[in-house]
């Protein structure tokens, strides 16, 4: 498989939040717009997880990641969602490409998959957003 340089982002780290990873993102790639993938939201906490399925809609943004960007860029996400840049595999998170829908165009894009326990109901309508309860 191809190595994409496109990341989907569905929940922190999208345009309408100001976290220093948020920001990070969105000064080392472009934002092309709203983008779907095949799957669940969960709330996890104050964040959620993305569980692939079939039977489901999750929402989120896709990023075209800026070539000068390099190790550095996956270096730092992954620390931010606790992943192992060498194996792709954290505690509560996976790194995998996954097929993304945009404007009715398929795409291949990195997206970071939930491994935890699901908690609750999946997110009504598959769109995050944050409760300000818990920020």
């Amino acid at each position: 498989m191809k190595k994409s340089d496109l990341i989907f982002v569905y929940g922190t780290l999208m345009s309408g939040f100001e976290g220093p990873y948020a920001v990070f993102l969105r000064k080392n790639a472009d934002l092309l717009g709203e983008a779907s993938c095949s799957g669940y939201l969960y709330r996890v906490s104050w964040y959620p997880g993305l569980v692939l399925s079939p039977e489901a809609l999750a929402f989120g943004e896709l990023y075209k990641i800026k070539e000068s960007s390099g190790i550095t860029f996956w270096a730092t996400l992954d620390e931010y969602e606790g992943v192992d840049p060498a194996l792709l595999v954290g505690d509560e998170y996976i790194r995998r490409q996954v097929d993304v829908r945009m404007d009715g165009k398929a795409f291949t894009a990195w997206t970071y998959l939930f491994t935890g326990p699901k908690k609750g109901k999946p997110i009504a309508g598959g769109r995050f957003y944050p409760d300000t309860s818990e920020l």
